[in-house]
C-alpha cells in the first residue's frame, strides 16, 4: 500500500495546500495502480517537531513496520523533515523495511551513497531554510505586536484597517459583548450558539460556518478583550471591547461550571482505539467532564460526531465504567471465549486452506520474479523498448504488491488462529488495569455501538478465530441481553434501588432459563460478586 502523507507549513504558500498535496499523491496512486493511505498532518505542525510530536508521521512509522506500507510519497523532502535527527530515524527506516520513496514524482534510492549524501544535504537545507523562516516570522509578528498591527488573523471583535493597525471592528464587537453579557447570566455556551447560528452571524474559521460551544469558550477565556495582547513572553496594549470586571465573572462561572478536559484518549480509557458508532462508523472516544458545584465527574465514550453541533450523527454516549464492566466481566470472563476458540480450532480446514494459500501465494511471487528476470534480459537485448519495459516493470509491480497483500492478509488470519488459546490464558484474580487494557486491545477487533429503542445495541468482533456477539444493554445499565437471554446486570455502583431490581431480574430470568434447559447465571454472578468483580 501507498502512504501519502502531507503536511502544511504557516508560511507555506497557496501552491502547496494540502488540497494540492493529496491531489498530487492520488494521481500518483492512480499512475502506478496503488491503493493509498492517507496521512495528513494537517496545517500548523513544523517539520522541525519531534516524531513524538507528529501524529500522523508517527502512525506511518508503525504501519511500515507492521508492514501494511510498502511504498511512500510527498511532495517533497521538507514535508517530511526539515531535521537531520528525523531524516535519519527515516532513511534507517525505509531502508531496513526496503520501502520505495518518492519525492517530487522522482524514487529516491537512500541505498545508493550519492542519493543518500544529497538528501541528507538536503536535510541540512530544509533545517536552515526553516529555522531562517521561523526566525523572520517570529521578528515580523513581534514588530507588528509592538505597533500595533493585526499578525494573521484577528480575534473576533477585531479587524486590520486599512494601514494593518489591530482596530475594534464595532458590529463584530457587539456580538462579543452579548456572548459575555449572556453568558454572565448564565446562559449556556451551547444555547449561545444556537443564537448565533439561528440569526447568520458569520464565523471567522474557514473550515466550518458553524458556531461551537468551544469556539465560544475561546472568546470567554481570551484576555485580548480586556486590551491585553501577548507574545511569547511581552505583553502589548489594546483597545478592549470589555470591561475586567465583567472577563472575571465570566472567569468564575467557567470554573463553578467545570470545563471539559479534551485529549487523545490514554490508559484511563480501557477500550480506547477500539470503540465504533454503529450510526455513522466513527470512533467513540472518551471524554470526562467535571462539575465543580456539585463535586461530580461524569466519564464516558462518545461518537467522534458530537465535537460539532448540528454535525452529530444522533447516536448516545455511553458511561464508560458500565461498557469496560460489561466487555470484561460479560465477554471476556463469561463469554465461553476459550471453549469456542477450541472448537474452531479442532477444525483444521480453515489453518491448512490459510497455510496452502500462504504457499501458493509464494510460487507465484517467486514465479513474477523470474518473469521480471527474463524481461529485463529481453530490454537488454533491444528486444523490448524502453516503454516496454516500462509497461512491463508496472504490471509485474501491480500483480507483486496484490499477492503480497494477500500474504499479509492470510498471515493475520493464520496468527490469530495459532495465538488464540495462549491469549486467553491469564488469572482474572490479578489482573491490573494496564493488563485488563491490554487484553482487550489483543482480544478484540472492535466495539460497535448503536442506541436505538431504549437499548445500547452492542456488538463485538474478536481478534479471534470466532464469530462475533450481539448484546443489548439497558438504558439504565440494570440488564444486559444476548438474544432473549438476560445474561446479568451491567453497572457498577448502581443506585441501591436499581441494583435491587436488576438482581429481581436476574433471579426471575434464571428460573425461566432453569425451565428452558439453559444454565443459569446466577453461580457465576455470585462468584463475581464475591471476588468484587461487579463493585
Amino acid at each position: 500500500m501507498l502512504a501519502i502523507y502531507t503536511r502544511l507549513s504557516r508560511e507555506d504558500d497557496e501552491s502547496n495546500s494540502l488540497e494540492n498535496q493529496l491531489r498530487e499523491g492520488k494521481e500518483f496512486a492512480s499512475r502506478q495502480d496503488l491503493s493509498y493511505e492517507h496521512y495528513n498532518e494537517g496545517m500548523g505542525i513544523s517539520g522541525q517537531a519531534d516524531i513524538s510530536d507528529r501524529p500522523e508521521l508517527e502512525r506511518l512509522f508503525k504501519d511500515i513496520r507492521s508492514g501494511k506500507i510498502t511504498k511512500v510519497w510527498a511532495r517533497h523532502q521538507n514535508r517530511i523533515e526539515r531535521s537531520l535527527r528525523t531524516f535519519l530515524d527515516f532513511t534507517d527506516l525505509v531502508q531496513s523495511h526496503n520501502i520505495e520513496v518518492w519525492f517530487a514524482g522522482k524514487q529516491v534510492d537512500f541505498s545508493q551513497s550519492g542519493e543518500y549524501f544529497h538528501s541528507g544535504l538536503m536535510s541540512f537545507v530544509n533545517k536552515y531554510q526553516a529555522s531562517l523562516a521561523s526566525e523572520q516570522i517570529r521578528k515580523a509578528v513581534a514588530q507588528n505586536f509592538r505597533e500595533g498591527k493585526a499578525s494573521g488573523n484577528c480575534p473576533f471583535g477585531y479587524k486590520a484597517d486599512e494601514k494593518g493597525y489591530m482596530v475594534v471592528d464595532k458590529e463584530a464587537a457587539k456580538i462579543v459583548k452579548r456572548i459575555f453579557s449572556d453568558y454572565n447570566k448564565r446562559i449556556g455556551s451551547t444555547t449561545i450558539c444556537d443564537w448565533l447560528n439561528d440569526t447568520g452571524v458569520p464565523t471567522q474559521s474557514k473550515s466550518t460556518d458553524k458556531w461551537t460551544p468551544s469556539t465560544i469558550r475561546y472568546i470567554l477565556k481570551n484576555r485580548v478583550y480586556i486590551g491585553e495582547r501577548k507574545f511569547r513572553d511581552t505583553h502589548y496594549s489594546i483597545e478592549p471591547i470589555i470591561t475586567k470586571s465583567v472577563f472575571n465573572k465570566s472567569q468564575k462561572i467557567l470554573e463553578e461550571k467545570g470545563v471539559f478536559i479534551k485529549g487523545r484518549a490514554n490508559r484511563d480509557y480501557l477500550l480506547s482505539g477500539l470503540v465504533k458508532c454503529g450510526v455513522c462508523g466513527e470512533n467513540f472516544h472518551g471524554r470526562k467532564h467535571s462539575n465543580k458545584a456539585h463535586r461530580t465527574e461524569y466519564v464516558y465514550y462518545r461518537c467522534n460526531s458530537m465535537k460539532y453541533r448540528g454535525k452529530s450523527c444522533g447516536n448516545k454516549a455511553i458511561m464508560q465504567n458500565h461498557l469496560e464492566d460489561f466487555v470484561w466481566h460479560m465477554v471476556v470472563l463469561h463469554g465461553d471465549l476459550g471453549r469456542r476458540v477450541e472448537e474452531s480450532l479442532a477444525d483444521n480446514s480453515n489453518r491448512e486452506n490459510l497455510e496452502n494459500n500462504i504457499r501458493i501465494t509464494e510460487k507465484k511471487i517467486a514465479s513474477l520474479e523470474t518473469e521480471w528476470k527474463n524481461i529485463r534480459r529481453q530490454g537488454a537485448k533491444g528486444i523490448l523498448t524502453d516503454d516496454e519495459l516500462f509497461e512491463e516493470k508496472n504490471r509485474i509491480d501491480r500483480e507483486r504488491n496484490k499477492l503480497e497483500k494477500d500474504i499479509v492478509h492470510d498471515m493475520e488470519e493464520l496468527s490469530k488462529i495459532i495465538n488464540a488459546l495462549s491469549t486467553l490464558e491469564f488469572d482474572p484474580t490479578v489482573v491490573s488495569k494496564n493488563e485488563k487494557s491490554r487484553l482487550f486491545q489483543e482480544l478484540i477487533k472492535s466495539v460497535t455501538v448503536e442506541y436505538k429503542d431504549s437499548f445500547y445495541h452492542i456488538t463485538i468482533d474478536y481478534n479471534l478465530p470466532i464469530e462475533p456477539d450481539t448484546y443489548k444493554i439497558e438504558k439504565d445499565y440494570t440488564g444486559a441481553w444476548k438474544g432473549d437471554h438476560l445474561v446479568g446486570w451491567v453497572g457498577s455502583n448502581l443506585h441501591p434501588a436499581r441494583e435491587k431490581r436488576a438482581l429481581a431480574r436476574i433471579i426471575k430470568s434464571n428460573e425461566q432459563d432453569r425451565l428452558k434447559g439453559i444454565p443459569s447465571q446466577k453461580e457465576k454472578m455470585e462468584k463475581d460478586m464475591s471476588k468484587g468483580f461487579l463493585n
